[in-house]
């Protein structure tokens, strides 16, 4: 087959690559979420609250990690092609979860986790701004809804997956029989069906040094006022909304599995809702709606006097935050088209800093005062995030 008769089916197989090898990325999230009190018990010989928390610092170190690279992204990509860094993601992804598999010690795991971070920033970086380069701006928004919903899609089908595995052959069999198995064929898939070209070109980019690609996102009113809103429309809630159903509103353990699965299904729903109402209302409009309805329903629901009141403001938080995550990637993404890896390194960057300070917050506000008192924070945020993207970001779609 040669390259004009390969070309369509390239075409055909894009979108597709793209969403699975930010798939990829997101195995590992369930595997260390429902794994953790295994992976204590092998490494320390106990799966107490003490070692427990020592397994859990594999987050904080991976977050750390994932901080850097995604600054040091931004001057990669000037470098050096996108597909190929996708590719290198991929292989770091793979070559973690074989590490993973055979680590004898907790510190060698650690180093395989930090490498599965690494791997992970650069390809859901690069996916998003290959879709950037690839695709006509009508097609863009679909495509990064499904780069957005596919993170919860991953928690739907990988806990199952992983508890099954688990069951049947250990914790580690999780890494070596699903993580593997489906990077691997991701980085396959991406090798051969994403266009090595650029739409724009390699040369016309090195005329930048590293440093003016950064200098023309700082200073771009525009921009910045999106990094800045990216920063306070934090996930930081996640962490409390299920305490909360439990601990106020006398939730079973099995209620808030069931809560989690009704979360997940709808998030994926909002996202892909989102995709398509971008081109018919603007990412601005869009994603300011999102954060202002997040906001809202975020303090509303820390007030809600019954478990079916509170279910109905959360889900409505949820499904305003799904579309807010929408709009928000595709009004970053092309904010400035000749730097946006630089754009989307530094929202990755701002994400997880607001993400660190959203938690934090949080965890001070319920310690000092109330469940309430929380979810004003939090709420607060999002409704900040919203009136700085109404009034200073620019549309690239209107």
């Amino acid at each position: 087959m040669d390259q004009e008769e390969s070309e369509p089916t390239r075409r055909k197989f894009f979108v597709p690559s793209i969403v699975l090898s930010v798939f990829a990325t997101y195995v590992s999230a369930p595997i260390l979420t429902l794994l953790l009190s295994d992976i204590a018990e092998s490494f320390f010989g106990s799966a107490s609250s003490a070692t427990t928390g020592i397994s859990a610092q594999l987050s904080t170190a991976t977050s750390i990690a994932e901080v850097a690279i995604g600054l040091l992204l931004g001057v990669l990509a000037i470098r050096f092609r996108h597909k190929s860094l996708l590719l290198v993601g991929l292989t770091f992804i793979t070559v973690s979860a074989i590490g993973s598999f055979v680590a004898p010690s907790f510190v060698i795991f650690q180093a395989f986790f930090i490498l599965e971070g690494i791997g992970t920033v650069m390809v859901v970086i690069m996916a998003v701004s290959l879709v950037g380069d690839t695709l006509r701006i009508n097609r863009k928004p679909k495509a990064v809804s499904y780069i957005v919903a596919v993170s919860s899609v991953t928690l739907l089908i990988g806990t199952p997956i992983i508890s099954f595995l688990t069951n049947v052959a250990g914790w580690r069999s999780s890494f070596l029989l699903y993580m593997l198995p489906v990077t691997v064929v991701s980085l396959l898939l991406c090798y051969f069906t994403i266009p090595s070209k650029p739409a724009h070109s390699i040369e016309a980019v090195a005329e930048h040094n590293y440093v003016q690609t950064f200098k023309q996102v700082f200073k771009n009113r525009s921009a910045v006022a999106c990094l800045i809103g990216s920063l306070f429309f934090t996930g930081a809630i996640g962490f409390f909304v299920i305490a909360f159903f439990r601990q106020q509103l006398a939730v079973s353990r099995d209620g808030a599995s069931l809560i989690v699965l009704g979360s997940t299904t709808l998030f994926i729903l909002g996202s892909l809702v989102g995709g398509r109402l971008v081109s018919k209302v603007g990412a601005k409009l869009l994603t300011a709606t999102g954060a202002l309805g997040d906001g809202i329903f975020i303090i509303l629901l820390f007030f809600a006097p019954s478990v079916w009141v509170g279910l109905t403001f959360n889900y409505l938080h949820l499904w305003f935050a799904a579309i807010a995550m929408s709009g928000f990637s595709c009004l970053a993404l092309d904010q400035i088209p000749s730097s946006r890896v630089s754009m989307m390194s530094l929202r990755s960057v701002f994400a997880n800093v607001g993400n660190a300070v959203g938690s934090a917050l949080g965890g001070l506000m319920l310690y000092l005062f109330s469940y309430q008192a929380l979810g004003f924070a939090l709420g607060a945020m999002s409704i900040i995030s919203a009136l700085i993207i109404q009034s200073l970001v620019k549309d690239p779609y209107k």
